[in-house]
């Protein structure tokens, strides 16, 4: 049976580590993220001079390249419906009898997550090939 996951208003780390569970489970065929609190300081998500809500989408666009790598289809968009500054809407899901799409910016965050489990690298990995 195809299985939709969601994870609505996660803290900081817990939007990669739902990504996760998702790439490694074959019956969960989508997910639906809507990221709330941005990683701490320490994990490098701040951008000098951007606003609060500029640095949430800011996050929400990084945890839609990593997404990428284990999706087929990934969407980022700002949900109206939700009365909240924190209105980013993350979908993704996989095709059926897929494997991981293999996006090249999505594939080097994923493998360096894996690797590291530093939202910090993540973060400074998809900042360098946003400047």
């Amino acid at each position: 049976m195809p299985i939709l996951a969601c994870g609505m208003h996660l803290c900081g780390t817990l939007s990669p580590r739902a990504i996760d569970i998702v790439s490694k489970n074959p019956n969960i065929l989508g997910l639906v993220l809507s990221p709330c609190c941005l990683p701490s300081k320490k994990c490098g998500m701040s951008c000098p001079g951007a606003s609060q809500p500029e640095q949430y989408y800011e996050w929400c666009r990084c945890l839609e390249a990593y997404m990428k790598h284990t999706m087929d289809h990934v969407v980022f968009s700002k949900d109206q419906n939700i009365m909240s500054q924190r209105d980013g809407v993350v979908y993704g899901w996989k095709s059926k009898g897929s494997t991981r799409f293999k996006d090249p910016l999505g594939k080097a965050l994923f493998d360096n997550y894996q690797a590291n489990k530093s939202v910090f690298q993540l973060v400074s990995m998809y900042s360098s090939t946003r400047a």
